[in-house]
């Protein structure tokens, strides 16, 4: 029998009205199906694209049923084809959600497959731009990254922002140095939206000016329609607040700094800083560390009754 979005969300005990599969059902398979890697050769990814022994271990144990499970092939062709149809576009993230763990590795790591069966059309994408190998693999191995935090939260394998990481597919994002940078549009006008990885080392002032440096010439001569004149970048980093216990010298206040923040912008994000500076599971402030300023800030001001908030900021692109 023929798979529908309804069957499908069935078979993994999803809302059969999920938006999601009703998106990939509308969308269709792509004329020519994505092939996930065979053993050796998703070895040799993983590796590339900086993925931790246990993480790339389960990925390669669960590959073989992964592609012999109709459900989760359904859902791998159809994603495929909705990232090919947004290939380079500054549409920000896909929705993409999170898969039952009971379906199995294979749903727990769909997102990981997915990567693993796009990467050729993606690098085809950055070659057609000229975009130099090295800084595609630079891009492309924050899957790494995302497996290691998602193990350090919770415990087990898997990718708990998936959303996140179709920019990288879609050939949306480019990590220049220190920075990455995002094709985006801003108020109706093109922008580059600047996110900070999580690894890399600090977020010191001559990093950031080196991938700033870097991002208008990259983004001309690879981009050279979109045309962006502005970085912009929301985030509890551009919180005024954090001045008031941080030191003017420190990275955070001079990364700060550095936008003109635009009035209205200002909504509460408590989880965002506990999520960035703790990975925060749900734990009581008393228990979360106190090691860095930093983290001693961002306990202090909420068990003093303050919020904190993720301004949005802008700033010229040198």
């Amino acid at each position: 029998m023929e798979l529908t979005a309804q069957s499908v969300a069935e078979r993994l005990g999803m809302d059969r009205d999920d938006a999601w599969l009703r998106r990939l059902a509308e969308t269709g398979p792509p004329a020519r199906p994505p092939e996930l890697p065979g053993p050796e050769e998703a070895r040799v990814l993983l590796d590339r694209l900086r993925v931790a022994a246990e993480d790339r271990e389960e990925i390669l144990a669960a590959l073989p049923a992964a592609a012999a499970d109709p459900v989760l092939r359904w859902i791998l062709d159809r994603a495929h084809q909705v990232l090919l149809d947004g290939m380079g576009e500054p549409s920000g993230q896909d929705t993409f959600p999170v898969l039952p763990d009971e379906h199995g590795a294979g749903a727990r790591y769909y997102l990981v497959l997915l990567y693993l069966a796009t990467l050729p059309a993606t690098l085809r994408f950055h070659a057609a731009r000229g975009i130099p190998e090295e800084s595609s693999w630079e891009t492309l191995g924050q899957l790494g990254e995302v497996l290691d935090i998602h193990r350090h939260k919770y415990g087990r394998g898997g990718v708990h922002v998936p959303g996140w990481l179709t920019l990288h597919l879609r050939g949306a994002i480019h990590r220049l140095g220190r920075l990455q940078f995002e094709l985006s549009r801003w108020e109706g006008r093109p922008v580059l939206s600047v996110h900070i990885p999580a690894v890399g080392g600090p977020i010191s002032a001559e990093a950031c000016d080196s991938s700033f440096a870097r991002a208008r010439p990259f983004f001309a001569a690879h981009f050279p329609e979109h045309g962006a004149e502005l970085a912009v970048c929301h985030s509890w980093l551009l919180d005024p607040q954090l001045a008031a216990y941080l030191p003017e010298e420190s990275n955070v206040v001079r990364f700060m700094r550095r936008w003109e923040l635009y009035a209205g912008q200002e909504e509460e994000r408590d989880g965002s800083i506990l999520e960035f500076v703790f990975r925060h599971t749900g734990q009581p402030l008393e228990q979360l560390p106190q090691r860095t300023s930093l983290e001693r800030a961002a306990v202090a001001h909420l068990r003093a009754g303050g919020h904190w908030r993720a301004p949005s900021g802008w700033t010229r692109l040198p």
